[in-house]
C-alpha cells in the first residue's frame, strides 16, 4: 500500500523528466507526508536517538538524499522509466531507514567520546588508521591470518566488518556487535562483503589482494543448503539459538583466539 496517489506519482515523474531544470516539489511533499510518521517512530524507539529531537534532521537529510538519488537510483535504473509506485515507496523507506541508522551510529560515537571525557579518562578510542608502523604491521598480520584461514566465510566477514565498524564509527567492540546484528541480519553475505570492501578502501592495513578476493568469492559461491549459496544466504541464517549479539560476540572471540594462537607460534 502506497501513501500517495497514482496521480501524485505521475506528477513526480513528469516534474523530474519534463521540467528543465527538474522540479522536486511533489517529491518532497509526498516523501515528507509518507515518511515522517515512521521516521519519528524510529527515532523515538532507538535508544541512541530517543529524546534528542533529531527527527527533523533525519527527515531533512532523507529528503536531500532522495533528491540526489531518485533519478539514477530509482526512476532510471535502466533505459526505461521504472514505473513502480509500490517499489518507489519501498525505496524511499529504505533510504530513510539507512539515514536513521547513520544518525544512530554517529550519535553512538559522540556518546562514547563524551563518556570518556566526562569520566576524566584519556580518550581511548584507537585510531587504527594510524601510520604507526608497529600498529599497522600487527593489524595487517592479523588481517592476513584471518583471510588465509579455513574459517567459515560468515565468521571471516564478521571479524572484518567489526574492525571496520570500530574504526569508522569509533565505537567499542562490544557495541559494534549489536550494530552488526541490527544492520545486517536481513542482508545477504554478498551485501556484508560489499560493505567490508567499501570500508577497506579507507583503512590502509585492510589490503585485499586479488588472491584474497578470489578466496572470498569462492567461499561465497559454495553451496550452503540446497539451491542457496553462502553469499545468497541472509546473515541471520547463521545465528545460533542464542541472540544475534551473543552469537557475533562468540564468533569474534573465537577468531581473536585463532589470531592469538597463530601469532604466538
Amino acid at each position: 500500500m502506497t501513501n500517495f496517489t497514482i496521480e501524485e506519482f505521475d506528477l513526480i515523474i513528469r516534474e523530474l523528466t519534463e521540467y528543465d531544470p527538474p522540479s522536486f516539489h511533489t517529491l518532497i511533499a509526498v516523501a515528507d507526508r509518507t515518511l515522517r510518521p515512521s521516521v519519528t517512530k524510529w527515532c523515538r524507539e532507538d535508544k541512541r536517538l530517543a529524546g534528542r529531537q533529531l527527527e527533523d534532521d533525519v527527515m531533512q537529510e532523507t529528503l536531500l538524499r532522495l533528491i540526489q538519488k531518485c533519478i539514477t537510483g530509482f526512476f532510471y535504473r535502466t533505459d526505461e522509466i521504472n514505473y513502480d509506485p509500490e517499489g518507489f515507496r519501498n525505496w524511499m523507506f529504505e533510504v530513510a531507514l539507512n539515514i536513521k541508522r547513520d544518525f544512530a551510529l554517529r550519535q553512538s560515537r559522540r556518546d562514547l567520546r563524551e563518556r570518556c571525557f566526562d569520566e576524566g579518562e584519556e580518550e581511548n578510542i584507537p585510531d587504527e588508521r594510524s601510520d604507526n608502523d608497529a600498529v599497522t604491521e600487527r593489524l595487517a598480520a592479523a588481517f592476513g591470518l584471518i583471510l588465509d584461514s579455513d574459517v567459515k566465510i560468515y565468521k571471516i566477514l564478521t571479524w572484518l566488518a567489526q574492525c571496520a565498524f570500530v574504526i569508522e564509527y569509533g565505537v567499542a567492540r562490544k557495541d559494534s556487535n549489536g550494530m552488526l546484528a541490527e544492520q545486517f541480519a536481513d542482508k545477504t553475505l554478498y551485501e556484508l562483503r560489499d560493505t567490508v570492501y567499501e570500508f577497506a578502501g579507507r583503512i590502509p592495513w585492510m589490503n585485499f589482494t586479488p588472491e584474497h578476493k578470489r578466496k572470498i568469492e569462492e567461499a561465497l559461491s559454495e553451496e550452503y543448503r540446497e539451491g542457496m549459496t553462502y553469499g545468497q544466504s541472509k546473515y541471520r541464517d547463521f545465528f545460533m539459538k542464542k541472540d544475534a549479539k551473543a552469537t557475533i560476540s562468540d564468533w569474534i572471540n573465537r577468531m581473536n583466539g585463532y589470531i592469538k594462537r597463530n601469532t604466538e607460534q
